[in-house]
């Protein structure tokens, strides 16, 4: 994962459109998965399709490295907005905890101020779903019924790009059901590829991405047991890290936790 040899200039070269799965504080499944890839800092665009944070304890190790990252582009899961309310008023949300925060709560309470200034400034960047051509990047989903920039009028706010399921569930059933015989879900703006996370899918392919219809999930369970993903939104090749149970092996985990937090203590 060399940062600086890009085997040539940016003019030359025209890099991939990537994009990686929910993390969840996994930062040895992300280095892997960057690693698999064979990432290129110089020229690769890297995005994000959110929940950095909560779950494994790593969260501000995820954000130092992909700040790194010179063509990022972050779209915002359920678990930033618990990690934003947290970092910009000190409020911990009373569901948060129940949702995998106290790692990331206990991580955040050890780290320097300027260091949760930084972080602060990152995570105002996201979006809460992102164009590219004819591709939505959208953590959770929408409500393909009606027109994208008509879902925060109709919802009332955008609680529906974070929390939605409704689309997986629906494209979903599309793919796996014998009574729908063209594997495609009419929505108002026609993009032609939709790329989700949220909705863990490890349990139905053996923690792969899954395709159902023109939607892609990438969320292979890389916060808990599973792999990161990172996938080529238009090659549709993707690589993965190993099983996050075996890079944070039970015997291992507490010796990490201490020289993470040694790392930051000593800043």
């Amino acid at each position: 994962m060399d940062k600086t040899d890009t085997e040539g200039t940016s003019d030359q070269l025209k890099g991939r459109r990537l994009l990686v799965g929910d993390l969840h504080g996994n930062l040895f499944g992300l280095q892997q998965a960057l690693d698999e890839c064979d990432f290129n800092y110089g020229v690769d665009e890297l995005y994000s399709i959110g929940d950095l944070c909560d779950g494994w304890y790593m969260t501000p190790e995820v954000i130092d490295l992909l700040m790194q990252i010179p063509n990022f582009t972050l779209v915002l899961g359920n678990h930033e907005k618990y990690l934003m309310e947290y970092l910009f008023s000190a409020n911990i949300h009373p569901d948060w905890r129940a949702n995998g925060g106290q790692a990331t709560i206990d991580a955040y309470s050890m780290i320097p101020s300027d260091m949760r200034e930084k972080h602060r400034r990152f995570l105002n960047t996201g979006h809460y779903y992102y164009i590219l051509d004819e591709y939505l990047l959208v953590h959770g989903g929408y409500d393909w019924r009606i027109p994208l920039a008509e879902n925060v009028w109709s919802h009332g706010n955008n609680n529906i790009f974070t929390w939605d399921r409704e689309l997986w569930e629906k494209v979903w059933k599309i793919e796996t059901s014998p009574k729908y015989e063209i594997k495609f879900l009419p929505t108002k703006d026609d993009f032609k590829k939709i790329f989700i996370g949220h909705t863990a899918i490890g349990h139905l392919n053996n923690y792969e991405p899954i395709q159902a219809c023109q939607v892609w999930n990438i969320d292979t369970g890389g916060g808990s047991e599973g792999k990161v993903t990172i996938i080529d939104m238009d090659t549709e090749e993707w690589w993965q890290s190993e099983m996050a149970v075996d890079i944070y092996e039970q015997s291992e985990r507490a010796h990490i936790f201490k020289q993470h937090m040694k790392k930051y203590n000593d800043k």
